[in-house]
């Protein structure tokens, strides 16, 4: 019950639409990349080019399976936390049999956020590759590169 409200309450955190405003008129047609170890996806939310975001932190927007028993036992996590808060509303307890399994082994999923070791890392490897190959076009072109921290 704590991992579906923390879950539903990341994904429903608005976001500070005058911040993602000067960021996009800031950024306008320049050669960009985002980093982000946030797992709230909102540079996603905000329309971002996914091929230009990497989110090394993963997103509450995905459960996976706790023993990452395969790279590909990543799903959205929408359905499930839907399920096991109302669920809990209706009955003030979270029964067994709502709560989402793997299902490649059968096992409990937990948030697909860099939590422990066990974190499957797989859905956002393109974006880690193409974060080092923007890098590396950028320093073979000796570009002046900016970087900005957002807190």
């Amino acid at each position: 019950a704590f991992w579906a409200e923390h879950t539903e309450k990341m994904n429903e955190i608005p976001m500070d639409e005058d911040t993602l405003d000067a960021l996009a008129v800031a950024v306008g047609e320049k050669d960009y990349f985002v980093y982000s170890f946030t797992a709230e996806s909102f540079f996603h939310k905000a329309g971002f080019d996914s091929r230009r975001i990497y989110s090394a932190a993963g997103s509450w927007e995905f459960l996976q399976c706790a023993k990452a028993c395969s790279s590909s036992s990543v799903f959205p996590s929408s359905e499930a936390v839907h399920e096991i808060l109302s669920n809990l509303r209706e009955y003030s307890v979270v029964t067994n049999d709502c709560l989402p399994k793997c299902s490649h082994c059968g096992g409990d999923c937990i948030p697909n956020v860099r939590l422990t070791d066990k974190f499957c890392h797989e859905r956002y490897s393109e974006g880690l590759s193409n974060l080092i190959s923007w890098l590396e076009e950028i320093a073979a072109s000796k570009t002046r590169l900016v970087i900005v921290e957002l807190d």
